[in-house]
């Protein structure tokens, strides 16, 4: 009975496993690109044309780069960017969305391709960037838990040499404990106990009766770095985090209000002489991860700038039109053909 119960929990965990699937690689040196996870029907592929307001013809003049997409099943497995009808860049994508490969036809770029692997069974992510005659220029690991926390980030020059270190520790409900960084540790290994890091950032948290977050305390090297607290309602939830200058005085504030797929994010920089008020404030507004307005305000309250972006739809219900006007102008418009 005890080892048919073993197998059984061997079986439900190998299960869990191949479930398991490492987030995206988010890379520093490729331009993320847009895919829309609200398509409606099954198209094989799309195109997007974008046209921006030129001041000096006062027009909006078509650009030269055109994005394609190429889709099964309903999930976008590539992307071409070409430029004057020839390709220009070039992404591939894993079924889950992930991007595998990127790569461009530019002679100017001295590591013109990119390559991203995930192993899902030990639960990392990499990138590995690649010179013109194919040598290997870098290279970046990230590791996670099985809750698919990062706990490590290493940085390579080339494929061996270890140039940068992160390492982060959670507690028992996978928050952020602490954040540490190593600069040059490839003359000691900075997983050993002796090991010092070059910056340490620790957190420490305050819960509710729900055992839900209700504060988070950010230390650097010892010095408050910020404070976050968390506000929760029956349909959204609210996060505010305000930033300390070394001297204790706050000097930056940010709100993120958070409704299904709709996400706010208000941004305000404090008044150096008077910390009750804003000096100027930024609000953003996401639908689906997509920007669709933005706005910012100086300490009086006027606008210095807004834009907001609106579409037109299909008959299916996608959309081939987004307009964005910038202060009543329109600044940017893409148009969308779509294949069914």
């Amino acid at each position: 009975m005890r080892l048919a119960v073993l197998l059984l929990l061997i079986i439900v965990s190998s299960a869990n496993a191949q479930n398991i699937k490492v987030p995206e690689f988010e890379s520093e040196l490729v331009e993320p690109i847009y895919v829309d996870k609200e398509l409606v029907g099954t198209p094989s592929e799309y195109r997007i044309k974008t046209f921006f307001y030129n001041k000096d013809s006062a027009k909006l003049i078509l650009s030269p780069l055109v994005s394609n997409y190429y889709l099964e099943n309903g999930k976008v497995l590539a992307m071409e960017v070409t430029k004057g009808e020839r390709p220009f860049k070039f992404y591939q994508l894993d079924s889950e969305g992930r991007l595998l490969e990127y790569s461009e036809s530019s002679t100017d770029s001295n590591t013109p391709r990119i390559v991203f692997e995930y192993d899902d069974i030990r639960l990392s992510a990499s990138e590995t960037v690649y010179r013109r005659n194919q040598s290997i220029h870098s290279k970046t690991v990230i590791r996670y838990n099985p809750q698919l926390k990062i706990i490590a980030r290493e940085e390579y020059s080339g494929k061996t040499k270890l140039d940068r270190f992160w390492k982060y520790e959670y507690n028992g409900n996978q928050d952020l404990m602490s954040d540490q960084y190593y600069d040059s540790p490839s003359s000691s290994n900075p997983m050993s106990a002796n090991s010092q890091p070059s910056d340490f950032t620790r957190y420490t948290y305050e819960y509710n009766g729900n055992k839900r977050k209700s504060k988070r305390f950010a230390y650097q090297n010892e010095v408050l770095k910020s404070r976050r607290l968390y506000e929760y309602y029956p349909d959204s939830s609210v996060t505010t985090t305000t930033f300390y200058q070394f001297n204790g005085v706050p000097n930056e504030q940010h709100i993120t209000i958070e409704k299904d797929s709709l996400r706010i994010e208000v941004s305000g920089f404090l008044n150096q002489f008077d910390t009750t008020k804003f000096r100027s404030r930024f609000m953003e507004v996401y639908l689906e991860g997509d920007l669709i307005e933005y706005e910012r305000r100086t300490l009086s309250g006027t606008y210095v700038d807004r834009f907001a972006t609106f579409y037109e739809m299909d008959e299916i219900g996608n959309w081939i039109k987004k307009i964005t006007y910038s202060n009543g102008v329109v600044i940017k418009q893409e148009e969308r053909t779509i294949l069914y």
